[in-house]
């Protein structure tokens, strides 16, 4: 499929009763996602339509339209789509990208969502904080299903539960491409891996029990995600210099790498997020990597790295002699 002029729109079962039901209940989360988005109220009725009918976005009529509250993004193209078959799915998402009228910006901002709710959001325990006002205007039929705090604000934690893996399975589908193959008319800027993501991998691991929906499918538990990282990640010394050139990363990275070899010190062995820290140790343990994150692994294996408050989002770093010989001289010792 080079283009979608033949939208199959079979997938859509408006006049089954059963079928049009489920996609009732679900629209209220799909609401609370775009909000969350901050989705404009034009925006939301396009993607009514397409999430209802299949009807896709008036292309040409949109053309012009470029700001940061554009319609059908890659991710809600594929997200919202009934069928949830890879094989349904890839070339529609090929199409997509090939659409005349398709934006740069439609590109990025289907990537970055990803990256925010699967990685960023779940991670920290997801959500934004809107005052109540705001969210009594754009959702009033909706307000039952949140919690007002004592200042006023409500904190909303959209999420993708049980998507967010298939989806960065469609876009993320080649480390040594980065992603999908963009046309050269698009010049998309699209989320790159870095080491900074360990650090957010690690706030996961402060998390209390239960999770909520948004924490539950944190990306980087899977093992495409994560190996997909490695791939990126690993052996890029490159790309660990860039990192390290804030000497804030570096003592994140410790703080993170302290969190998983300690993370059965305070936690259960059964904890939702005990199969990550055990690939991730045995990940550092076994395989290759750029010599600082050995170095600073090693460390901190070796019992030389003291965290206060380590499950705390107050923790601080209070003793590692790479890092204190770092903050001096922003080089790593040779081997």
């Amino acid at each position: 499929m080079t283009n979608l002029a033949n939208f199959d729109t079979s997938y859509w079962q408006p006049k089954d009763p059963a079928w049009l039901a489920a996609r009732e209940a679900q629209w209220p989360e799909i609401e609370i996602l775009l909000f969350e988005l901050n989705k404009s109220k034009k925006a939301v009725g396009v993607i009514k339509r397409y999430f209802f009918k299949g009807t896709l976005p008036d292309w040409d009529k949109l053309s012009g339209w470029d700001n940061y509250e554009r319609h059908l993004d890659l991710m809600l193209f594929l997200y919202l789509h009934p069928s949830q078959d890879p094989a349904v799915l890839a070339p529609l998402r090929d199409a997509y990208i090939r659409l005349r009228h398709v934006q740069p910006r439609d590109i990025e901002t289907g990537f970055q969502q990803l990256i925010s709710i699967g990685m960023i959001q779940a991670a920290g325990g997801g959500g934004h904080r809107f005052r109540y006002e705001t969210v009594a205007k754009a959702l009033p039929h909706l307000l039952a299903n949140f919690s007002v705090g004592d200042d006023g604000f409500i904190t909303i934690k959209a999420h993708i539960t049980g998507h967010s893996e298939r989806l960065f399975r469609l876009l993320f589908t080649d480390p040594q491409q980065q992603v999908i193959n963009l046309p050269k008319r698009l010049p998309a800027q699209i989320p790159q891996h870095g080491f900074r993501d360990v650090w957010e991998w690690s706030q996961w691991l402060t998390l209390e029990l239960p999770l909520g929906p948004c924490a539950s499918d944190m990306l980087y538990q899977y093992d495409y995600p994560l190996e997909f990282w490695y791939a990126q990640c690993g052996c890029d010394l490159p790309r660990f210099d860039q990192a390290a050139r804030s000497p804030r990363v570096v003592e994140l990275f410790i703080k993170a790498f302290y969190r998983f070899q300690h993370f059965f010190d305070v936690h259960a062995a059964d904890d939702p997020r005990a199969p990550l820290v055990r690939k991730v140790v045995q990940m550092l343990d076994t395989r290759e990597f750029v010599q600082p994150v050995k170095l600073l692994w090693n460390e901190v294996k070796a019992g030389e790295v003291v965290v206060t408050d380590p499950w705390s989002p107050d923790c601080k770093l209070k003793k590692s002699a790479l890092w204190s010989a770092f903050k001096i001289k922003p080089e790593w010792p040779s081997v």
